[in-house]
């Protein structure tokens, strides 16, 4: 199949979210993500070509980017955030939910260099202040040549890492939020699992309305399926049996769902989590917490280095912030790592 911008983006966007290609109906999800390289094999078949055509690479990739990224974000974080896409130079402006919400608000913010800012919300409407994540995908010079590498795992790579970027973001700006002035009765810290104080929590934002548990699979592991007491014998139920025979974990604790993000590694040495597993919220399903802006499209450019390997990097300009205040919660469970 000859190079065709339209085709390439069709099948690039559907690759990115594994989704069959509506245009190729034919094709599995792995015969458009093949598609999809031959596409890009096409317009940059070697070293000379990509000097040509580069900067049809970097708009085609930005907007493929710009498809995806919303709906990978939307996806992963609706229960629970509120975003807002806008274009460079405006901004998104929140609405602070009035009524139940009787105690003070407080906005948790993930500021520049990773310092994090707490503020007095007094008024009902507020900017997400805007910062900037960004990564880069290395291509060996030599091994780009021979063909051992190519341009679609860059991009793969790269959007793996941007939605890991925002993972982190909004995990930290949750996290911060337990050592800020919150009432006693929506936080806890543990070395374990307590039933009590965990549903302690539950009873706290069940008062703000239906409660989602929302955690890392780490301490989703942790959380016991309910046994009920019939006489001397104590039985859990069916349903509990067979969601931990099937996934391991439990999908409803007490009434609540369980939604469990997903867990990934910063680097290859699976040293570093991109989610802190120490951390599990409760937030009231019908309020959405978390408020986050991406200002603009994705920017896609490269740098060259000495040893003429490249490095392809994307920038994104983005803010995520936390309302935190007596209708939600958090739990520490500290063992967990």
């Amino acid at each position: 199949m000859a190079y065709n911008k339209s085709d390439a983006k069709k099948l690039g966007v559907a690759g990115a979210l594994n989704k069959p290609c509506a245009q190729f109906s034919e094709y599995s999800v792995e015969d458009v993500k093949t598609a999809f390289r031959n596409q890009i094999n096409e317009l940059v078949p070697d070293y000379n070509a990509w000097r040509r055509n580069k900067e049809d690479v970097f708009e085609l990739m930005q907007e493929i980017f710009d498809e995806v990224m919303p709906k990978k974000v939307l996806a992963r974080y609706n229960d629970f955030a509120e975003i807002r896409f806008v274009n460079h130079g405006q901004k998104a402006v929140f609405k602070k939910k009035m009524g139940r919400a009787r105690a003070k608000t407080f906005i948790t913010r993930v500021g520049l260099g990773g310092i994090f800012e707490t503020f007095r919300l007094d008024v009902t409407e507020f900017e997400v202040p805007i910062d900037a994540i960004g990564g880069a995908a290395v291509i060996d010079f030599e091994r780009l040549l021979s063909g051992q590498e190519d341009i679609a795992e860059a991009m793969d790579i790269l959007m793996e890492g941007m939605d890991e970027a925002i993972s982190r973001m909004i995990g930290k700006a949750l996290n911060a939020t337990i050592n800020a002035t919150r009432p006693e009765n929506t936080k806890h810290t543990d070395s374990s699992f307590n039933e009590s104080e965990f549903r302690n929590l539950l009873n706290t934002v069940r008062a703000y309305g239906n409660p989602v548990i929302v955690c890392t699979p780490e301490f989703a592991d942790t959380i016991p399926a309910t046994s009920i007491k019939v006489g001397d014998k104590a039985f859990v139920s069916d349903i509990d049996v067979d969601d931990m025979r099937a996934l391991g974990r439990l999908r409803m604790y007490h009434g609540t769902p369980i939604v469990v993000l997903e867990q990934s590694f910063e680097d290859e040495t699976n040293e570093t989590k991109v989610l802190d597993p120490k951390y599990c919220y409760i937030f009231p399903g019908d309020q959405k917490v978390v408020k986050m802006t991406f200002e603009g499209g994705m920017i896609v450019d490269e740098w060259k280095n000495k040893d003429r390997s490249m490095e392809i990097q994307c920038y994104q300009k983005c803010g995520a912030a936390v309302m935190h205040y007596n209708n939600w919660a958090i739990y520490e469970n500290t063992s967990l790592r």
